[in-house]
């Protein structure tokens, strides 16, 4: 059994000490918020800057349940969205973020990029990976400030959009 501070766990990834992960928590401050399959987005709070959503097979419809995110346009600066037990298509929408600098919608079994996403010009790092994407949109383009796009495991990913060398900043694609 691991003993030290990050543990080995499924799928390659590594599981945080819980000590570490309190600490974490609390060096964050009011800044962080985990959301539960079991809770809902029904918090008021403006001091969130980085936002993780855990969402399971059994939860709300994804496009329903982060239009309450529209609150949160103007402050936040990383939303990462799990979802495990996904079996199919889904569609997810997302508000228009202001100053979002991360964003993780990885293996939620999209087909399709959302557009809103070109829009977010702050982005650094977009993590697409796992989804069913054939190709990318061109206006992924437009997302200048990109230092890194994950697209690893899109397995059905035919074809890249022609002129990703406009994106000078992006210092990683991950295939």
């Amino acid at each position: 059994k691991d003993q030290g501070f990050f543990n080995s766990g499924e799928f390659g990834l590594f599981k945080m000490h819980d000590v570490i992960h309190d600490l974490a928590v609390w060096v964050a401050g009011p800044t962080y918020k985990r959301v539960d399959p079991w809770e809902g987005l029904e918090f008021e709070d403006d001091r969130i800057r980085h936002l993780w959503i855990k969402g399971d097979e059994g939860g709300p419809p994804m496009d329903l349940q982060y239009s309450r995110l529209i609150k949160m346009t103007k402050q936040l600066q990383s939303l990462i969205v799990l979802r495990r037990g996904c079996v199919g298509p889904l569609k997810l929408s997302l508000p228009h973020f202001e100053c979002l600098r991360v964003l993780s919608i990885r293996g939620l079994g999209l087909n399709e990029m959302p557009r809103i996403i070109s829009k977010f010009i702050t982005l650094r790092y977009l993590d697409l990976s796992g989804n069913n994407f054939r190709k990318l949109p061109d206006s992924v383009k437009q997302l200048v400030n990109l230092t890194c796009l994950d697209l690893s495991s899109c397995k059905a990913l035919k074809e890249l959009p022609s002129g990703l060398s406009k994106l000078r900043n992006l210092l990683e694609l991950r295939l």
